[in-house]
């Protein structure tokens, strides 16, 4: 077989990867040729914008790049190379879309997410991108940040665009998965003395959803218990607030205190502490100081359980001694005490 030397790539190879074999640029490098000369003349017919910066599609390095301006240009071969790509408007999402081709397979993308993975930092690894103008079509990087799910439905609704209208109202209550009949046969049987356990098991429900019904914190349209939910959470005024504070605060325990306001002892203990959200408006309010977190039993006896068990006593007879209810922050203590121990061992050998 007849070999040759090609001028631009130096290569020696055979006839034919030339196209003639009066010429001496073999194929490949006549193709590269003309697709430079193609992505020249593209680039004239798409020209940058100014202060457009550029860099590769994540994923699609030498295939595509994308722009601080929201644009996406082919760079890899073909007639298309240099040329912008065309990405349309989605009528049931409103936004941008477009399709990248890579070894023959097509991918769909949204183009912000393009700009956003090209071009802002995301160490948290948020999900979402949001649009800070609340425009879908503006793709531009500055007008892009990294959100949570959480975050972007907050900052929609901070803003008035994102709304709970009458049809979403509706379409919510179309999909009820517990029919409004179900919820009033649950009522009935609540009423005639049946367990929540048991109406859980005997309509197919979780017992959460049964508690829920029942104390009017769920479908409250349905059972009328809406009110009488709402009162019961507004049942104590500031002053009885401020009365439990200083009871408390006098030694009376929260059993006592719960007994005399009647309501639930987690109730009492979370106001308390200014975990609900009545106690957090109360100490916004200055009205009560919640409470400090008590010091767990595991660092507060750990002296003296390590003590003890140095002079052999058994697990039992140290919590007993120190008056420990449950025999687990004892064990807890002791594990890592055995493991502190073995590791000091393992050092010294």
């Amino acid at each position: 077989m007849e070999y040759k030397t090609c001028k631009i790539c130096g290569k020696y190879k055979p006839i034919t990867d030339f196209y003639r074999r009066t010429t001496n640029t073999c194929k490949r490098c006549t193709c590269d040729r003309n697709s430079q000369k193609v992505y020249e003349r593209n680039l004239k017919r798409f020209p940058d914008l100014q202060g457009e910066i550029w860099k590769d599609v994540v994923g699609f390095e030498g295939l595509y790049k994308v722009s601080n301006f929201g644009r996406v240009r082919a760079v890899g071969r073909g007639l298309r190379r240099g040329c912008i790509m065309t990405d349309k408007l989605n009528k049931l999402d409103g936004y941008m879309h477009l399709s990248l081709v890579k070894n023959g397979v097509q991918h769909h993308f949204v183009t912000h997410r393009l700009v956003a993975m090209a071009f802002i930092p995301n160490p948290d690894n948020k999900p979402t991108v949001n649009h800070k103008d609340f425009n879908r079509c503006n793709n531009r990087a500055e007008n892009l940040e990294w959100m949570t799910q959480k975050e972007n439905n907050r900052y929609s609704s901070e803003a008035g665009h994102r709304k709970y209208t009458e049809k979403m109202r509706l379409g919510a209550y179309n999909r009820r998965s517990v029919k409004d009949e179900v919820v009033k046969m649950i009522m009935s049987d609540y009423d005639n003395g049946l367990k929540p356990s048991e109406i859980a098991d005997k309509y197919n429900v979780t017992r959460p959803f049964v508690s829920r019904v029942v104390h009017g914190r769920l479908r409250g349209d349905v059972t009328n218990l809406a009110n009488e939910c709402q009162d019961f959470r507004n049942k104590l005024s500031d002053a009885d607030v401020i009365e439990i504070y200083k009871s408390s605060q006098q030694g009376e325990n929260i059993a006592s205190l719960a007994k005399r306001f009647d309501v639930a002892t987690g109730y009492i203990r979370q106001l308390l502490a200014g975990t609900n959200p009545r106690g957090r408006a109360m100490v916004k309010k200055g009205i009560i100081i919640p409470t400090e977190k008590p010091i767990p039993q595991k660092v507060l006896y750990r002296e003296e359980i390590i003590a003890l068990y140095s002079r052999g006593l058994s697990l039992r007879k140290i919590r007993l001694a120190l008056g420990i209810k449950g025999h687990g922050t004892v064990a807890e203590v002791i594990k890592e005490f055995k493991d502190n121990q073995n590791g000091k061992s393992k050092e010294s050998i």
